[in-house]
């Protein structure tokens, strides 16, 4: 359900009202009372619920087994006619939305989007504060005598009414069944004959023009982005003449602005069309990552935009790259892959406000017409006397004498020089600067590749040698002209050292420098590659049309083989990759917490401040000497699935292999360093440890408990997912909803290397230790909530767990992550979902029951309890309860004393590792010898 009303309806004197809104909907109606009936039920039937609120609009969705929708859909229609919207629950609520905003008050993509809405006119419904917080949603509200949940109930009232909602369902039953169902449930919904918000004025005026700002980030970064306001430009989405714009400015290729910006050192990328804005008004935008250069050469790298624009100006609108791209989005509409219920239903409910109905599924896909007037006109809009200018970057902080009223932003404003402004107006055409040239990626071939003689419903092998392994599976699901491949190349000195890691990041980062001229056209074609370092290697990617599949990957090797390292690009990314390393400092505490207990757990492995000690020696000198002894001794393992026969597939992975035997003169890794997978650290039986590891940056603390369990098994690994079936939404109802611990709440299955246990993630305001109690109370509750479900409602959660498992993959590249998934870990088992589902159905109540108690209740000898916590600066001076603690905090001698870690190799040193896991397919071993 999409309700076409956002956070630019929120009362003046209340922000975050329609955010509020939306985490209040679900919290029970009139019909089904429950706070929490709705969430219980949709989790218990494998199913998933979630809602959003924007500028202009507030969406809400869930998906659920097939079996339950009816149910859950009346259970769902009664939140847009009679919501409780009680005091208590709204009370509580205002703590999440509090939390939620508290979270990303270190972040600098809100903080800066926050920015440019706080730099707009006042008093412009685009200037509010969109999130709330708890000040401005409870705080001020009673110091004015305004009650909140009254005016809650007055937005509700007032906006959410039938003509401005939209409704999305996907299901099984025939339509006309589910038309009538439909209308039955919501045909109660009360048409109040709102009128959808416009904006006819912009936000921003010539008072916000015409300026430069300079904002301070948290983490080490540097921007720049051309601010352009223009007209509403969804009313000419049948010639979408932003895109025409976007697509020219941000091209890639020979020829772009990219390029030409590229070749002086100055950027590293580029993003530019149609951004934000809401009905009635628009924004075009261009945005480039700056180097310590151009950083320099701001003004340079402006007048080289605007020599852009003038060659645009000059070669005037062009109909050959209007059909193109017309041709492009038609081809990807009708070979689009499927996708996930819960994003499609989701698109389509925003869609009913925006598109024609019976353009609603195929509208954002068109581009139906050429209008060059349109293309012109907007073209007119990208001006400087039109421009705001803002400058991103740690260097400002000097100059910043203001500070954004909501995140606190650091930032400065300046006019604009009047000589420069005059220069961009009038500039001189570039030389280097050109229009791209026709599209060679486009794919002509779009048959389906004969069937495959020797047909398998899993991969296989169809070579096997010392230097590879290829596996094989012909789609026979999904029936497009696509393919994936996936080559994952195992060199001994990936990550043998700190500097080799470094090297390996270098060396991939500056092939994908040289390539992206070349294969931009490839991507806009939807025919992409990635290349990414990996533990033991590195890893290749290649997706899209079979048609011209081969020749992007033949490139994507000859360059990768042949392309000669330029000194001042590794001067460029050497210091971008240590800004990276340096920023990682700035990351959520959730990410400290997951990158800590990955440096605990796992075998082997560099911290940032390893690979930040061997910088200086990333060098092109060391650089050129590792790339040919990085691939002389290498064993390749890969998949194709898609359209593809076996010839094919053999003639592509040889394409791979030959290159590199040519090239690099490759051989074969000793059987021996072949595994691609780290052992895992088995915690003692009947343990407790903690690691404590301080942040600076943001004001929440964060912790991780990891209950390990062992290594999986088809037994126990459905053990773990039923009791996770089963206790997720009690968890994220007990310890976010009722006792508001943090935003960020939640119980996972947490797998590595064959090895699985029970992970809880809490990031909160809380100190740790109280919420480490919290965990451990709630954990103390699960033995009686599993003995006491009824056989129903545990047939319940087994139908649901099946239900989730046995969803198919949406699209072709998700079932070929899956298969790959099987292949990257060793494990082989490509039918997981069928044996693991049937044995679920076979698990007793009593033998879950048994598996808690032998394995995670607190007093169970077998317990291996791991607990990171991530402390903020005001939890680094111990837990003293406050007031509202007391009464939940105790000592509790059920709960283990936990012995801390103080150094995390010398807690590895102790340990022992788990084995790795036995292969469900015997591969024959292959040596040099037997070529």
């Amino acid at each position: 359900m999409n309700v076409h009303i956002g956070t630019m309806s929120d009362p003046v004197a209340i922000p975050g009202m329609a955010h509020l809104c939306e985490h209040m909907v679900f919290l029970g109606s009139q019909k089904y009372p429950g706070e929490n009936m709705y969430a219980d039920f949709i989790t218990s039937h494998g199913g998933s619920t979630n809602a959003f609120t924007d500028l202009e609009d507030t969406n809400f969705h869930f998906e659920i087994a097939p079996t339950q929708f009816k149910e859950a859909l009346d259970i769902f229609s009664q939140f847009f006619i009679c919501p409780l919207f009680t005091e208590s629950a709204t009370e509580r609520e205002l703590n999440a939305v509090d939390h939620e905003n508290e979270k990303n008050i270190q972040n600098d993509a809100w903080r800066l989007h926050q920015l440019e809405h706080s730099l707009s006119k006042p008093g412009h419904d685009f200037h509010k504060f969109g999130t709330g917080n708890k000040q401005t949603l409870w705080t001020t509200p009673r110091e004015k005598g305004i009650d909140t949940r009254e005016e809650l109930l007055k937005f509700h009232s007032k906006y959410y009414s039938a003509n401005v909602m939209g409704l999305a369902i996907l299901c099984k039953e025939p339509l006309d069944e589910m038309t009538r169902y439909v209308c039955e449930l919501f045909g109660n919904t009360v048409n109040k004959k709102v009128k959808a918000p416009m904006w006819p004025e912009h936000p921003y005026g010539i008072d916000q023009l015409k300026r430069r700002v300079f904002a301070v980030p948290i983490k080490d970064t540097r921007k720049l982005e051309l601010l352009w306001p223009c007209d509403y430009l969804h009313q000419w989405w049948e010639s979408r003449p932003d895109h025409y714009l976007g697509h020219l400015l941000g091209h890639e290729g020979p020829g772009s602005l990219l390029s030409a910006l590229k070749a002086r050192s100055w950027v590293n990328s580029i993003c530019a069309g149609g951004k934000g804005g809401a009905t009635g008004f628009s924004f075009m935008s261009l945005s480039v990552d700056l180097t310590e250069s151009g950083l320099d050469h701001v003004d340079d790298v402006v007048t080289m935009a605007y020599q852009y624009i003038a060659m645009l100006r000059a070669a005037g609108p062009q109909e050959w790259i209007v059909e193109e791209g017309r041709d492009l989005n038609i081809m990807n509409f009708k070979f689009k892959d499927n996708e996930k219920p819960r994003a499609l239903v989701t698109g389509l409910a925003g869609s009913l406000h925006y598109y024609p109905l019976e353009e609603v599924v195929s509208g954002p896909y068109l581009w139906k017409n050429y209008e060059p007037k349109i293309i012109q006109d907007l073209m007119e809009k990208l001006v400087p006397e039109n421009m705001l200018t803002i400058l991103v970057s740690q260097a400002f902080a000097s100059k910043a004498n203001r500070k954004e009223k909501w995140y606190g932003v650091a930032y400065a404003i300046e006019p604009h020089d009047p000589e420069l402004e005059a220069k961009w107006a009038e500039p001189e055409l570039h030389e280097s600067l050109k229009l791209p040239g026709p599209n060679a990626f486009i794919p002509h071939n779009y048959e389906i590749a004969p069937r495959d003689p020797d047909h398998s419903n899993l991969p296989r092998i169809i070579k096997n040698t010392a230097l590879s392994r290829c596996w094989f599976k012909q789609d026979d699901e999904f029936n497009l002209p696509k393919g994936c491949i996936t080559v994952a190349i195992r060199s001994s000195l990936s990550s043998n050292s700190p500097l080799n890691a470094n090297l390996a990041w270098l060396y991939l980062r500056l092939f994908s420098d040289v390539f992206a001229e070349y294969s931009y056209d490839a991507a806009l074609t939807r025919l992409n590659h990635d290349l990414n370092t990996t533990h033991y290697g590195i890893m290749l990617v290649v997706t899209g049309y079979t048609d011209k599949l081969g020749v992007l990957l033949e490139t994507i090797m000859k360059t990768l083989t042949t392309f000669k390292p330029d000194e001042s690009r590794v001067a460029v990314f050497r210091e971008q990759y240590t800004r990276g390393l340096n920023n990682f400092k700035m990351a959520q505490p959730t990410t400290h917490a997951d990158y800590r207990l990955g440096l605990l757990l796992k075998e082997g492995g560099w911290t940032t401040d390893e690979l930040l000690e061997c910088i200086d020696e990333m060098t092109l000198e060391n650089l050129t000497a590792f790339i040919p002894q990085f691939l002389a001794r290498i064993h390749m393992e890969s998949l194709l699935f898609g359209n593809f026969t076996v010839d094919t597939a053999l003639s592509l992975i040889s394409v791979v292999e030959d290159t590199l035997v040519t090239n690099m003169k490759s051989k074969a890794l000793p059987h021996s360093q072949q595994t691609r997978v780290r052992r895992e650290v088995q915690l003692p039986d009947d343990c407790s440890y903690k690691f404590n590891c301080n942040n600076d940056i943001h004001s929440s603390s964060c912790i991780y408990n990891f209950y390990q369990l062992g290594l999986e098994d088809t037994h126990s690994t459905m053990l773990v997912e039923l009791l996770h079936q089963i206790i997720k939404d009690p968890c994220f109802n007990t310890l976010r909803t009722q006792e508001q611990l943090g935003y960020i709440v939640g119980c996972y299955v947490r797998r590595g290397s064959g090895v699985h246990g029970l992970l809880f993630i809490i990031q909160s305001m809380k100190h740790p230790d109280y919420v480490d109690h919290r965990i451990e109370t709630f954990l103390s509750t699960v033995k009686e909530r599993l003995e006491n479900l009824t056989d129903t409602d545990y047939q319940k959660h087994i139908s649901g767990l099946v239900a989730a498992r046995l969803a198919k993959p949406k699209k072709m590249k998700a079932r070929h992550n899956r298969y790959w998934n099987e292949i990257a870990t060793e494990n082989y088992v490509f039918n997981r979902e069928d044996i693991e589902t049937a044995h679920v159905k076979t698990i007793t109540q009593q033998q879950l029951v048994g598996f808690f108690k032998s394995n995670i209740a607190a007093k169970s000898s077998r317990r291996h309890k791991l607990s990171v916590r991530i402390l903020s600066k005001s939890h680094r001076d111990g837990f003293i309860p406050q007031d509202d603690e007391l009464d939940k905090y105790k000592a509790d001698d059920k709960i283990q004393t936990a012995q801390t870690i103080e150094d995390h190799i010398d807690f590895k040193r102790s340990m022992q590792l788990f084995p790795l896991p036995k292969s469900a397919i015997h591969i024959p071993k292959i040596t040099m010898s037997k070529l």
